[in-house]
């Protein structure tokens, strides 16, 4: 009877404890390898594009 109680309910189905969502920070890419890997792609595409010339 009190324990049907909606709002006791709620209470009760609501886990106790909800441990803080931590932030799964992602390492930044370091600048080097990225404007390395760019370097790539930009040499890749003139390759490309001069194939098809």
């Amino acid at each position: 009877s009190d324990i049907l109680h909606p709002e006791r309910l709620r209470l009760l189905r609501r886990p106790l404890r909800v441990p803080a969502p931590q932030r799964v920070v992602r390492p930044r890419p370091r600048l080097p390898r990225a404007r390395l890997r760019l370097d790539a792609l930009e040499a890749e595409c003139r390759r490309l594009v001069q194939r098809q010339l």
